[in-house]
């Protein structure tokens, strides 16, 4: 027996799927649990879309379900599941439609993120070149660096925490979104007559910043900010990246043969268009599109 209902689909499983597969919310209501969701959306997502599924229930923040581009993002929730559990259940369903694919999609993802945004940098990272990454290899995000007692009586803070690092590496990346430079709230301020607590309010956020770039830097970690312009400016991500990849050439002796690799304008051309597909924005959809109609990613792919 099937539901008929235009806003329900069903699907039907040909072979047996592992314990525990399904959540019950009650009333005789169950719903994929996030190992399969991750299964069963491998077969209509982008790999890339995928891969930032993987980001988001592995990590502490959640999309909204109704528009998951577009939508409000809510921060500071539980990961669903981790990395190795997914993996774990994709061992367990044996051969079956959509494993392949969920494990070299699952192979990019990282545990412990706390946005979008920073999930969409960790896969352009972590992609190989050929699937037009940047190949920096291994990354870990949001690992908590104390600092010295010296530098906490001096008023620096006890810890920080960058949001990617490159692992072997003295180097990764932080991403300032709005709330760093909120030059709206000072605008909207000054039009109801007094912005001198905005303006207070940014210029000590901006000043945590800079702080929080020295602390790290003097602990041996080189991050580089990240802000929407590098996003959505043609170019202005392959600026950072190579200039991070420069950065690992100069201070851990690491090549640069990928990433040249990677700034052939062919790939540049294509990562931008990949990079404004998974951006949250209203022409996402439209290059997400052009994206899957294109699929690089079938082209030489490991």
């Amino acid at each position: 027996m099937s539901i008929q209902a235009r806003f329900v689909t069903c699907s039907v499983h040909p072979s047996r799927l592992p314990a525990d597969s399904f959540v019950d919310l009650g009333d005789g209501l169950f719903v994929p649990c996030p190992e399969l969701l991750f299964l069963q959306l491998s077969r209509i997502m982008m790999p890339e879309a995928l891969a930032l599924l993987g980001y988001e229930l592995c990590g502490t923040y959640a999309r909204d379900p109704r528009d998951p581009q577009g939508g409000i993002v809510t921060y500071d929730v539980p990961p669903v599941t981790s990395v190795s559990a997914i993996a774990s259940y994709l061992d367990a369903c044996g051969v079956h439609s959509g494993v392949l694919e969920s494990r070299r999609m699952l192979a990019r993802v990282r545990d412990n993120s706390w946005s979008a945004m920073e999930s969409v940098m960790a896969l352009l990272a972590a992609l190989p070149v050929h699937q037009l990454g940047y190949e920096f290899g291994d990354i870990v995000l949001n690992v908590r660096h104390g600092a010295t007692p010296e530098l906490v009586a001096l008023g620096a803070k006890e810890s920080r925490v960058p949001d990617i690092e490159v692992v072997g590496t003295h180097v990764g990346f932080n991403y300032d979104g709005r709330g760093h430079l909120d030059l709206e709230s000072i605008a909207a301020a000054a039009a109801a007559g007094d912005a001198t607590r905005e303006l207070r309010a940014v210029r000590e956020k901006n000043y945590d910043d800079i702080k929080r770039d020295r602390e790290l830097a003097a602990g041996g970690c080189i991050i580089f900010p990240v802000v929407s312009q590098d996003l959505y400016a043609p170019g202005g991500l392959d600026a950072v990246m190579l200039e991070a990849a420069q950065a690992m050439h100069e201070i851990d002796g690491r090549s640069l043969a990928n990433i040249h690799v990677a700034m052939a304008e062919s790939y540049q051309i294509r990562r931008q268009r990949l990079v404004w597909a998974l951006l949250p924005w209203e022409k996402g959809v439209e290059y997400a599109r052009a994206h899957v109609a294109y699929r690089p990613w079938a082209v030489g792919a490991k």
